[in-house]
């Protein structure tokens, strides 16, 4: 286990090898403006901001991950990739992570679709969410430069905070839906559970 903000703001860590380690917490090793290279084998747990503010290009998913917290990998401007541990960019890794294209999704416990993390430095311009999708997490797009178009699929009900936020270059957002989703950070949500 790798504690609460151990390596934080570590500049000169360029590499990880975390076969070991089961638990990143919180800001592990955030800020880590060096670390180009992690290899997370058999981690579990990764927490808020474990690995962000990283230099990384891309991140291989292991499936023995179980928990990923908003925001684990935000701020990584030069990511334009998840992978799981063969190199695919499309598929499930495990029970509880998708990609799409390189873009990470959880998967809540009765299969709905949660956008995770949108890679700061992928250079699509446009992005059209999957189909059955429930959430955006918190940041899940934050800073992307690139992106100009994101199209929300009928089945969203919830927009998580700045989910976008710092996207300069989005001009379109398409909502497919007659419902309009909840936006958090505007004004009180009840308790929701994804059905």
């Amino acid at each position: 286990e790798i504690g609460v903000q151990a390596f934080a703001g570590c500049t000169s860590l360029e590499s990880l090898n975390l076969n070991n380690v089961i638990k990143l917490n919180d800001g592990a090793f955030l800020a880590c403006s060096k670390l180009t290279n992690i290899e997370l084998n058999n981690v579990e747990y990764l927490g808020f901001q474990a690995l962000s503010s990283i230099n990384v290009s891309e991140i291989v998913l292991s499936d023995s991950i179980k928990y990923i917290s908003e925001t684990a990998f935000a701020s990584n401007y030069m990511q334009t990739v998840f992978k799981d541990k063969d190199g695919n960019i499309n598929g499930k890794v495990n029970d509880y992570i998708l990609l799409d294209d390189g873009v990470l999704y959880t998967i809540t416990e009765n299969g709905k679709y949660m956008l995770h993390s949108y890679p700061t430095g992928k250079q699509d311009t446009e992005y059209e969410v999957l189909f059955g999708t429930v959430r955006i997490e918190e940041y899940a797009g934050y800073l992307n430069p690139y992106i100009t178009k994101v199209i929300f699929p009928d089945t969203l009900e919830i927009i998580g905070n700045m989910c976008f936020y710092g996207c300069d270059k989005l001009k379109t957002v398409e909502f497919n839906s007659t419902i309009a989703p909840v936006l958090e950070g505007t004004a009180s949500i009840p308790d929701i559970e994804y059905e």
